[in-house]
């Protein structure tokens, strides 16, 4: 402004009198003036300071190459372009654009009605107001080293907008798919950060923020399924820690109507689906529950395994094939009694029965003892039939 001002300062010395108010001094059309040089290079050239006490009125664009200190006001009606730095001690107001390839430092408010566009910095130290667009081109900051960056798709990336710090470059180790960036708003909440997705006919949005009474993350759209998905470190492999902490709430898979959990498979067909081996560890020392079902109308466990391998039921039935019926077939071959007891005497068990060393190493099935069991009930029945026989044979004679 000052170097502005210098040339108002000359046309203004050049009047002959200031109480020669009706005579008009005119100059040469042609040819450059100078003040302080002899070679100036436009029709006004004035090297030094320059004070100007009226007012300037400038009719086409200004341009200022080096600072620019305003020590009150600035009224601009149309557009300014600065490619220096520039301070403004007092307020700036811009009704036009306001463009700004350098730094710009607002002591006190800015006021722009249009659009401004900064290519660097802008740094408001008072109150910053945009009846217009804001645009820039770089970061925006706020509380010195609070930012807000974006990154525009660039080799299969997404387009990102960051809060706070910048991200890794994505994918972070180049074996991870992104979707597609999206510009089709779906659903919206209280306070949400959206992110949106819009591939063909599949359109998803995850909405981040406050629902009106609990913080939320929700997905809306569809899928090739016919509903969203949120995949949750889906594509890179890594672990999911919820509530893992010492003072960690609940945690609320689906509701108590809807919603399905799936472990190991994408359709779980029940309330939990579990496709593979399902492990739970106690510590077998303490005599508490492990895994129960719980009767909520007679408000009893109908089923629980104990830390100790103790197994409580209201009921237990065991699908047999074969049942040990083939025992009463008539070409069963049973032993005879002096055979058993020969066999007994040897083996120190029935026939057909596990050892005790099995048993006690390997476990034995339900089922498989219950048909056991049967088969030497049945086999016993026999023997008292074939011994009741011969006890009438015995008394006929």
């Amino acid at each position: 402004m000052k170097k502005i001002a210098i040339i108002i300062t000359v046309l203004i010395a050049m009047n002959l009198s200031k109480t020669q108010a009706q005579t008009v001094n005119m100059l040469p059309d042609t040819g450059n003036v100078g003040v302080g040089t002899t070679s100036p290079s436009t029709k006004l050239e004035v090297v030094g300071n320059t004070k100007l006490d009226g007012r300037l009125e400038i009719i086409n664009e200004v341009t200022v190459k080096d600072s620019l200190q305003v020590d009150k006001k600035l009224t601009v009606d149309q557009d300014v372009l600065i490619k220096g730095q520039s301070v403004f001690i007092g307020d700036g107001k811009f009704k036009s654009d306001l463009r700004v390839l350098g730094t710009a430092r607002m002591k006190e408010k800015l006021v722009v009605d249009s659009t401004a566009n900064f290519k660097d910095k802008i740094v408001v130290d008072g109150l910053g107001k945009f009846n217009g667009d804001l645009k820039l081109n770089g970061d925006f900051i706020f509380g010195d080293n609070k930012r807000i960056k974006y990154f525009p798709p660039s080799g299969g990336n997404p387009e990102v907008i960051t809060f706070g710090g910048n991200p890794p470059t994505l994918p972070e180790d180049g074996f991870c798919v992104f979707p597609l960036p999206t510009t089709t708003t779906i659903n919206q909440f209280q306070g949400m950060i959206q992110a949106y997705g819009d591939y063909g006919s599949f359109t998803n949005v995850m909405s981040m923020g406050f629902d009106g009474a609990n913080g939320i993350i929700d997905m809306a759209g569809k899928n090739s399924l016919g509903s969203s998905r949120l995949l949750i470190n889906y594509y890179c492999g890594k672990d999911i820690f919820m509530n893992t902490g010492a003072n960690g709430g609940n945690v609320t898979m689906t509701s108590s109507e809807l919603g399905k959990v799936g472990i190991g498979l994408d359709n779980p067909l029940t309330k939990l689906d579990v496709k593979g081996d399902l492990m739970v560890r106690i510590n077998p020392t303490q005599n508490t529950k492990a895994l129960s079902i719980f009767d909520e109308v007679s408000n009893n466990d109908v089923f629980k395994v104990m830390s100790t391998g103790h197994i409580y039921a209201t009921e237990v039935t065991v699908k047999l094939t074969p049942f040990p019926d083939y025992v009463f077939a008539k070409d069963y071959n049973l032993s005879t009694i002096t055979e058993l007891g020969d066999y007994i005497n040897k083996n120190n068990r029935l026939p057909n029965m596990p050892t005790a060393t099995e048993v006690e190493k390997n476990g034995i099935g339900v089922g498989e003892l219950q048909t056991k069991l049967v088969e030497k009930i049945e086999e016993l029945t026999l023997y008292i039939l074939e011994l009741n026989k011969r006890i009438k044979e015995l008394e006929k004679k």
